[in-house]
């Protein structure tokens, strides 16, 4: 009875309130990887507020995000992950130019950030078939990263969000329009494009 108890008062929770950067500054430990190390601090970093705002907004189907090196792209990306998870759950593709680079990025900042995050580290499964490394099951909100070679892992299940990142690197030219067919059975499905 707890479970289903669990559940509903998940279902029927209200919404969050808050915009992603402001829920950042509260969740979001940045950790050892960035020189502002501790919570998030959007006023380092003022210009992510509007692409994170526009990122949660379900009227805005596709984002694109050109930034400088070292100008917080993937800290947006990552933050607004989190987000999605904690906040306004669906399925999640984060697509990286190779598998390697990708099991690298999920080991060394993604799942780190994950397990610093309160209300994501809650939602994290504890057995080992749904908590692998590029794939994990947070119950409303299965995350799959995956490299741009991958073919298969493109053409997969539907996902309500896509993260696509360094999209300028990929070196399959069929990446991009095959991985964005994954949004279409969505009404409210976006893709973040960083680069």
């Amino acid at each position: 009875m707890k479970f289903v108890e669990a559940a509903f008062r998940f279902a029927v929770r209200p919404r969050e309130k808050l915009t992603p950067w402001q829920w950042g500054d509260l969740h979001f430990d940045v950790g050892a990887v960035s020189p502002f190390r501790g919570m998030f601090r959007s006023d380092t970093s003022p210009w992510i507020r509007e692409p994170l705002e526009a990122a949660a907004d379900n009227r805005i189907r596709f984002l694109v995000v050109m930034c400088a090196a070292q100008s917080s792209k993937t800290t947006l990306a990552m933050l607004i992950l989190l987000f999605w998870i904690a906040t306004d759950p669906g399925p999640i593709q984060w697509v990286m130019s190779t598998e390697p680079e990708a099991e690298t990025f999920v080991n060394t900042r993604l799942r780190p950030s994950m397990e610093l995050c309160k209300p994501v580290s809650a939602l994290m499964p504890a057995n080992r078939k749904d908590n692998k490394t590029l794939e994990i099951n947070f119950g409303e909100s299965p995350l799959l990263v995956s490299g741009a070679a991958a073919q298969n892992k493109l053409q997969g299940n539907p996902k309500r969000y896509l993260l696509l990142d360094e999209v300028r690197n990929w070196k399959n030219a069929a990446a991009l329009p095959t991985v964005l067919k994954r949004i279409t059975s969505w009404w409210n499905g976006r893709a973040v494009l960083t680069s």
